[in-house]
């Protein structure tokens, strides 16, 4: 199927190739979110059952936050990503002194 989407990409959406690139490149605990959160996406999120269903298929990524400054951020950014780059926990980059809008 890799080498159909990518000989013939024609033949699909560009949604389904990425579906397709994640689950082929990343490991099975990032593809498998990867996959649920698209899921999410498509199917809403106001059904209760497709949370329970997420709950329960979840994988265990482990989290990391990090603060960096902008006015030092190409040294800071080749220190979280040393002291991370063996590690398979996702990583979450937060700008000191900024406030986060959702």
């Amino acid at each position: 199927l890799q080498q159909v989407a990518s000989a013939c990409a024609f033949l699909l959406p560009f949604e389904t190739r990425q579906l397709l690139f994640y689950a082929t490149v990343f490991d099975r605990d990032r593809a498998l979110q990867r996959l649920l959160d698209s899921s999410s996406e498509l199917q809403g999120a106001g059904n209760n059952t497709n949370g329970d269903m997420h709950e329960r298929v979840a994988p265990r990524l482990d989290r990391r936050k990090r603060s960096v400054t902008r006015s030092n951020i190409l040294s800071q950014a080749e220190a979280v990503i040393s002291e991370n780059a063996t590690s398979r926990a996702l990583l979450e980059i937060q700008y000191e002194d900024e406030v986060i809008i959702i």
